[in-house]
């Protein structure tokens, strides 16, 4: 109520930021500098797993802050409330997020042999996916009803292309891409 949409927008950016230490974002970033500096498979993971961030990395990181950002001001310039679609925005959007991160690395087959994409791969069972569908279907068809199931048939459908588009340039996901996804 004491600050304007674009403060609120960049604080909600700010702190989901924080309390993921940004782990999403740095896979973002290492699959953005691999897929567009990369001429193979070898080469764009190599390029993955530098620890410097290039101008593909940067500059996906900052369109994606821009746009968290600005897809926030939108919402909270319509809803000023506490308990309206403004706060069921910020609740469903990282929860579903991590819903499409399970499923991708349910679905889709790690890079390498070894490495994060094999360990996640490894620990994550089909009655997890079944638990973060239910939570995530739940909650969306709670706040928003049908159009709810259509937000989560959207997210599943953007996983379901980026981690193909993905797959096919790297021979599978690799944790950076798990992140990258969420």
């Amino acid at each position: 109520f004491v600050w304007g949409p674009l403060l609120q927008a960049s604080a909600v950016t700010a702190f989901w930021v924080v309390l993921t230490a940004g782990l999403h974002i740095d896979g973002l970033a290492d699959l953005a500098d691999g897929l567009g500096g990369g001429w193979d498979k070898e080469s764009r993971l190599r390029i993955m797993k530098d620890s410097s961030i290039g101008t593909y990395g940067a500059l996906s990181v900052g369109l994606l802050l821009l746009l968290k950002t600005v897809l926030l001001f939108e919402v909270f310039s319509f809803d000023t409330s506490l308990s309206g679609a403004a706060f069921e925005i910020v609740l469903f959007t990282p929860a579903a997020g991590r819903f499409v991160q399970v499923c991708s690395i349910r679905f889709f087959p790690p890079a390498k042999k070894e490495g994060f994409g094999q360990y996640f791969k490894s620990g994550v069972k089909t009655s997890d996916v079944l638990i973060a569908a239910a939570i995530t279907i739940l909650t969306a068809t709670a706040f928003w009803g049908l159009v709810g199931l259509g937000l989560v048939a959207a997210a599943i459908l953007f996983m379901l292309a980026v981690g193909k588009y993905v797959s096919l340039r790297l021979g599978g996901l690799n944790g950076d891409s798990y992140g990258a996804i969420c």
